[in-house]
């Protein structure tokens, strides 16, 4: 492989170019990654893997190996809405675009806590509404009795 850089398709990073070698010495570690930090204050080890999962997902999307690789402290509210357009061109349902903008909410957050992403463009990532849907009643379960009715109405 070489270290020249490559752009990629998704500018959720603020012009940042990927590199093929992949993460610095500093993002492995996860000293200062704000990715790192909001796995670590999900509460449940469920919520922590499916939160890997969804950076992972979203890193590629970006043309990054892994979440790891990806320069959280460059997102930004353009970016983040192109990736929400690109979820629902693929038709991704409402619930996963919002759990996707949930996680690069609370990585925008870690990364403004640790004072690597300015005021502005957090605030501005922030005010991102989530997707309005609605899901069809789960039903119930029937009496035998009622069941019987309904299948001697089709007779």
């Amino acid at each position: 492989m070489t270290d020249r850089p490559r752009t990629t398709d998704l500018s959720l990073f603020a012009g940042v170019a990927v590199r093929e070698h992949g993460a610095t010495a500093d993002q492995r570690t996860g000293i200062s990654n704000p990715a790192i930090l909001y796995i670590a204050s999900r509460r449940t080890p469920e919520s922590q893997r499916v939160t890997r999962s969804v950076l992972n997902q979203i890193a590629q999307l970006g043309g990054f190996r892994d979440y790891f690789a990806a320069p959280w402290t460059d997102l930004n509210r353009e970016g983040v809405l192109k990736l929400l357009q690109i979820l629902s061109d693929r038709k991704l349902a409402a619930a996963t675009r919002n759990l996707y903008l949930a996680t690069l909410k609370g990585v925008a957050n870690e990364a403004f806590l640790s004072r690597q992403l300015d005021h502005d463009e957090y605030t501005r990532i922030a005010a991102i509404r989530s997707a309005k849907f609605t899901r069809l009643p789960r039903g119930r379960a029937l009496p035998i009795g009622e069941v019987g009715a309904l299948m001697d109405q089709d007779r």
